[in-house]
């Protein structure tokens, strides 16, 4: 979990970076990489007792 929140700060970091150097292509990859950490995050946090 711990190497997953490192890889989240690293790219939104990054995505900031490039937006404010405006690559957007590049920072729009970025931003869809945040979003796919997050569910990443959900699917680790999802309880999976008493389903």
């Amino acid at each position: 979990m711990n190497e997953l929140i490192n890889d989240c700060r690293f790219d939104a970091v990054m995505a900031a970076v490039k937006a404010a150097r405006e690559d957007v292509l590049i920072g729009g990859h970025l931003t869809l990489q945040l979003a796919r950490h997050v569910l990443v995050a959900a699917l680790l946090l999802w309880p999976t007792t008493g389903r």
